[in-house]
């Protein structure tokens, strides 16, 4: 139990506090761009490069950010930096250049900690101290504030430890519930160092943990308490500090950013996990290894890069960044059908007027949200048909556009239907640009109306927007983000939460075509032997029912030719097998090629199972292993040619059916009724795995 309260330092207190501050918004950060290289299958490299621009930051955050605590500057010769967050588990060293090269300084994880854990004990003080219950007389909180000292350093001194040791996911399954955790973990180590305590010590301790405990169930009461959200990313995550010169105001850095593995399935040991079964590596069949790279990028970030880089052999055949940078807008505009549609009947007889102006005002924001989706549905199709001519001349087959509704009745069904929502919209703008006349929609409006626009804005994932890939190399793609605003409507404060999904595949000249051409010469190699034994089709067909052959070699000794025979079955296929690239099958492109590898190893197997009967039995006998050859060979072809349909139709698929892609781009795209989105082969994520269970 702290008998004193926690060491304290002012400069430590504010940097602390401007580096979270400036951690979370990046207000100094003009471009962010991310270059993202699949080292394996479970493991990206990302190298990460940063505009900075200083003008953003005013004297007084420089002065805090100081990196030489005695500096009485008014303008400091050099500060400390935020560029970026990584999670505890990634951390690696990390070297920082600039433009011309030269490594700068980075402030230590330890540094960083110690000044974090300050800034928030600052804060938890300045959050307590506006509380208003903290001022009422005979209120715990007040109690806290002013007489129970010790209950007060206790939590901050839990609060200290937490950020020093980090927290693990399974603590923060209960939210407020694992700060508490931490909260008694101090005096129980305590307890354990002093075994030997007083009752009358015990009991003191007792009521100092009870009255922190009340302390914290009031203030962190609701699960999205912003103290509480902040605590936790500084306990399962690390800042990258760096020590920046003020004498330009502007300045480019890049540095290459710790591994990042895949992250494991967030309903490990649910039902749904145990319902969706992988097979392992080694007998996983694709035709093609999609990846989704998840971040986040800070409301001050107007522009965004992201560049995919695979390996020559590999071909990236779809490449998309989604990002919810309307969820703001379109959260108000749900939020806002729901409180009308509830005070709907209210407001008609009172306040007809006011209803009319609202409603009015919710038809020209759909239809803004409609044009927004329209214009990326445009873009999307344009990139799908540019994809189209790289292996054919014909174009993609998209859905007709739907008829224009005769009135505005049915348009506002049609609407509430769900189907085809963003085209429904689209004709909503339409409407209103060409008719200008709210009122004939809004009177077409009533409660339940209102309830299936929201329910369908919300199923359609309307708030999710789309950019395609620009870079026109095979085995790369690139997507530009930037800032939309909407309207004159403010800004969120909230960040951008941005997904890249690419699609890799080993595309022609492939791995495929090099075993297509070793299994033709193993088929024409059996297909030549029995010519050469004069082992005819009726003979085949009798050996495979058993009936005794119809040939006549003569001597029933094995044949004189046998060695040769035996060296053209197995010679033949091993240098075709030893010219074959077959990776490892914990590579993306060993996973690719797998199908290819087991029919390479197949057919080579069936040719020297061949030549072991060759060269033990007669010609006579040979019938039959021909007859098993020649089967066995005609089921694998079929198996590589319906491999290769597959890929043909997967290389035709127009929108791919996965949960990284809007709803309402699939249903625009897709003419199937609504299936079940699967997730993607391998998920990666620069937010805390913490966060995500």
């Amino acid at each position: 139990m702290p008998s004193s309260p926690p060491p304290s330092d002012p400069y430590g207190e504010a940097l602390g506090l401007n580096l979270l501050a400036l951690a979370l918004r990046l207000d100094h950060v003009d471009r962010l761009s991310d270059s993202l290289h699949l080292v394996d299958s479970t493991h990206m490299r990302r190298s990460v490069a940063v505009d900075i621009n200083l003008a953003s930051l005013t004297d007084a955050q420089r002065r805090t950010l100081r990196s030489v605590p005695h500096d009485s500057a008014a303008r400091p010769k050099t500060i400390w930096l935020p560029l970026g967050r990584h999670a505890r588990q990634d951390l690696a060293p990390i070297q920082v250049r600039d433009a011309g090269g030269s490594v700068l300084t980075t402030l230590t994880q330890r540094a960083t900690v110690w000044a974090l854990g300050l800034g928030l004990r600052r804060a938890f003080m300045i959050w307590l101290d506006s509380n208003p219950d903290a001022h009422k007389p005979d209120h715990p909180l007040q109690e806290l504030r002013h007489n129970q000292y010790r209950s007060s350093w206790l939590i901050e001194a839990a609060m200290t430890n937490l950020i020093d040791n980090g927290s693990s996911p399974e603590q923060k399954k209960q939210r407020q519930n694992w700060f508490w955790h931490w909260l008694q973990r101090e005096p129980e180590r305590a307890r354990e160092r002093a075994p030997q305590i007083s009752g009358a010590a015990e009991a003191g301790s007792s009521k100092i943990r009870k009255i922190a405990e009340g302390a914290i169930q009031q203030l962190f009461e609701s699960p999205d308490n912003p103290l509480l959200s902040l605590l936790e990313m500084v306990s399962s995550e690390h800042l990258l500090v760096v020590e920046v010169d003020t004498e330009h105001d502007h300045a480019f850095l890049r540095y290459d950013a710790p591994v990042l593995p895949a992250l494991e399935s967030v309903t490990h040991g649910s039902r749904q996990a145990r319902r969706r079964w992988r097979p392992p590596s080694w007998a996983s069949l694709e035709h093609e290894f999609t990846i989704t790279y998840a971040t986040v990028i800070p409301r001050a970030v107007n522009s965004y890069h992201a560049t995919v880089e695979v390996s020559e052999e590999l071909r990236v055949r779809r490449l998309l960044m989604i990002s919810d940078n309307d969820a703001h807008p379109v959260r108000l505009l749900v939020g806002d059908l729901r409180a009308l549609a509830a005070q709907y009947e209210v407001l008609k007889r009172t306040a007809p007027a006011v209803l009319e102006l609202e409603l009015e005002a919710i038809v020209s924001r759909a239809a803004e949200i409609g044009r927004r989706r329209h214009r990326d549905l445009r873009a999307y199709q344009a990139y799908l048909a540019s994809c189209y001519l790289t292996f054919t001349h014909r174009a993609p087959l998209f859905r007709n556009p739907p008829a224009q509704p005769a009135s505005a009745e049915e348009l506002c069904a049609e609407i509430g239907q769900g189907q085809r929502l963003v085209e429904r919209l689209r004709q909503l703008a339409d409407m209103l640009e060409t008719t200008g006349n709210l009122k004939d929609l809004t009177k077409k409006l009533d409660e339940a109306r209102l309830k299936e626009w929201a329910a369908q804005f919300v199923t359609a994932e309307l708030e999710r927007d789309v950019y395609v890939d620009n870079d026109p190399r095979e085995s790369a793609g690139h997507s530009h983000w930037s800032r939309r605003a909407f309207g004159s409507s403010l800004q969120s404060a909230e960040p951008v939460k941005a997904t890249v999904y690419a699609t890799l595949v080993d595309d022609p000249p492939s791995l495929a075509a090099s075993v297509g051409r070793l299994l033709f010469a193993v088929v024409a190699l059996v297909v030549a032997l029995s010519a050469l034994l004069g082992i005819g089709p009726s003979d085949l067909y009798g050996a495979l029912r058993g009936a005794p052959p119809a040939i006549n070699a003569g001597d029933p000794t094995p044949l004189g030719t046998a060695d040769a025979l035996v060296t053209i079955l197995l010679l033949v296929p091993g240098l075709l097998l030893s010219r074959l690239d077959i990776p490892s099958h914990r590579t993306v492109l060993g996973r690719l090629r797998l199908f290819s590898r087991y029919v390479a190893y197949g057919a080579v197997s069936v040719s020297a199972v061949l030549a072991l009967a060759v060269s033990t039995r007669s010609a006579r006998e040979l019938a039959v292993p021909v007859a098993i050859a020649l089967v066995l060979l005609a089921i694998v072809v079929v198996f590589v040619l319906v491999d290769g349909t597959i890929k043909a139709y997967k290389r035709r698929s127009r929108v791919p059916n996965k949960t990284a892609i809007p709803r309402w781009l699939i249903d625009e795209i897709r003419s199937s009724p609504r299936r079940r989105r699967r997730r993607t082969a391998a998920e990666f994520s620069t937010v805390s795995r913490s966060s995500l269970v």
